[in-house]
């Protein structure tokens, strides 16, 4: 009978140490538990703030971005507009009057030769004109009368000077033009004037070369801003978020964002 009192009271006290640990292991359980979810909590909201950090980021380049295209479509644009003024200064160089072609006209509808008209002119606003000279034609003259008119823009060279008249042959044809004196003025003399080494259609063409050129340079570097800014706005939706290590845990609070365009 001690024997068995002995022995339920070993028992008893075995239950006892067994709830203790199951008591134990359910507290240290818990507590695990608890700290994982902080752990979880803590990771999501350092996501979370990196998330807004590369999104500031992201934004601020693209409107950096979006200034620097604006002020290169503004620089794009005056080169534009002071290459159409050049152009149209320079057209309006060489142009001939608006009287002039109006009379012209009228003489070629009407079909009536008439003489050139004979006006006063000073010599000295005429420019000289010597055999040999390469000159450009920016008026035309005598229209109407067959075999007598010469146009604008035509070129040729000197080949006589007959009682202050010129003797004209014009390229691409086989006999000369009479110009009269008082016509000089309708004239440009070639070698004369050392700023004019090309005819107009030339400096129109220079011109016009410069600016095609200018625009393909822009329009590279449209092309060259146009990748950046889809570069940036790809980073700015990201499709996934890596998942965070123990090592670049510590780190992760502040990641390093896509670098500033220069």
């Amino acid at each position: 009978e001690e024997a068995a009192r002995q022995k339920d009271a070993e028992e008893e006290v075995a239950r006892k140490n067994a709830a203790e640990e199951e008591a134990a292991r359910q507290k240290a359980a818990e507590e695990a538990r608890k700290i994982a979810e902080e752990e979880e909590a803590a990771r999501r909201k350092a996501e979370e703030e990196a998330r807004q950090i590369q999104a500031i980021e992201t934004q601020r380049a693209q409107e950096a971005l979006a200034a620097r295209i604006k002020a290169r479509q503004e620089e794009e644009q005056r080169k534009k507009d002071e290459e159409m003024k050049q152009v149209a200064q320079s057209l309006a160089v060489y142009a001939p009057p608006k009287q002039d072609s109006e009379v012209g006209v009228a003489l070629v509808q009407s079909g009536v030769d008439t003489p050139p008209a004979l006006k006063p002119v000073s010599s000295e606003d005429l420019e000289e004109i010597t055999v040999g000279d390469r000159v450009e034609v920016i008026n035309s003259l005598y229209v109407g009368q067959d075999g007598m008119e010469v146009l604008a823009g035509w070129q040729g060279s000197v080949e006589e000077i007959n009682d202050g008249d010129a003797v004209i042959l014009f390229y691409g044809m086989d006999e000369g033009r009479y110009v009269l004196r008082e016509d000089f003025g309708n004239l440009i003399v070639m070698k004369a004037d050392p700023s004019i080494s090309s005819s107009s259609a030339d400096m129109l063409g220079a011109v016009c070369s410069e600016a095609v050129t200018q625009n393909e340079q822009l329009r590279s570097q449209n092309a060259a801003l146009r990748v950046e800014l889809d570069r940036l706005l790809a980073l700015a939706t990201p499709l996934t978020t890596p998942p965070l290590t123990g090592a670049s845990a510590g780190s992760a609070r502040f990641p390093p964002g896509p670098p500033l365009p220069p």
